[in-house]
């Protein structure tokens, strides 16, 4: 698709709050974020956003992700540092399934990933043999990513797509990290899923990383039953906590999503 390239991250645009609102396409209604069900409402084009003849397209996305930026685990946090030591020029850490880690670094270039299809949903999830996910137990919860830059990327792009899965309850016990909103989190799982016909990851941005905690800016289409898409951005904050990268509940919200009119400046990531 023209405009996508692999070029670096650069941070996210100025003035972008915990809504966001980076547009061509007009946000005309209101998003509700993470675990929720992000309702977008867009127009498509340069046309009037209230007034006789306009009609706003509806598409509905839930998306339950993490990967922290900025931000600790919290002040009730459960997190310990992970213990870190290199070996031949990688880290050994606490992963759960014994996945390699590596030090703090930027992801410039599409990954090499593997595109699994999984029974009972239509989109694609990425894979890695090195950076994850290296379990998916019985109930479908893909989980365990590498103490890594890469295996955090991995991470979010599995966190979008978990959260509208079949097993999104089963990944919700799972993924959200100890907090001050952890309940809240919870919680929130009862609420509706998405409603998109077609979901599908395009392209990302490492935004920040530490050992402790990463933001991750993952850019998908969502397109509804009328055929019209919107590309919307995802910033996933995640802690690594227990072995492997939690949803952060240092924050209400875990993140933030804005309609983007483009991917320049992403990394594209798609399967092909």
């Amino acid at each position: 698709m023209s405009g996508w390239d692999g070029s670096a991250p650069v941070p996210p645009a100025a003035g972008r709050g915990r809504w966001g609102s980076r547009a061509a396409l007009a946000v005309v209604g209101v998003i509700v974020l993470l675990g929720v069900g992000l309702t977008l409402w867009f127009l498509l084009g340069p046309r009037p956003t209230s007034g006789p003849g306009v009609s706003p397209v509806t598409v509905t996305v839930t998306v339950s992700g993490a990967a922290g930026s900025s931000v600790s685990a919290g002040p009730s946090s459960s997190a310990a540092p992970p213990v870190l030591s290199s070996s031949a020029g990688r880290v050994v850490d606490d992963s759960l399934c014994g996945l390699a880690g590596a030090g703090p670094g930027r992801v410039l270039k599409e990954p090499k990933t593997s595109w699994d299809g999984v029974p009972g949903v239509t989109w694609l999830f990425p894979t890695s043999a090195v950076s994850g996910p290296g379990v998916t137990d019985a109930a479908g919860v893909r989980s365990c990513f590498a103490h890594s830059p890469e295996g955090v990327v991995f991470w979010a792009g599995n966190a979008v797509l978990q959260a509208q899965s079949p097993w999104r309850a089963a990944w919700y016990t799972y993924v959200v990290a100890d907090g001050p909103y952890k309940q809240q989190r919870l919680d929130s799982v009862n609420e509706p899923a998405g409603g998109a016909s077609r979901v599908r990851i395009v392209a990302f941005r490492l935004v920040s990383y530490t050992a402790e905690a990463a933001s991750v800016d993952v850019a998908i289409e969502a397109v509804n039953t009328a055929g019209q898409s919107a590309t919307v951005s995802y910033v996933l904050d995640a802690v690594w906590q227990g072995g492997d990268w939690r949803w952060s509940t240092a924050t209400v919200d875990g993140g933030s999503a804005s309609v983007i009119p483009s991917v320049v400046g992403y990394v594209v990531w798609q399967a092909r």
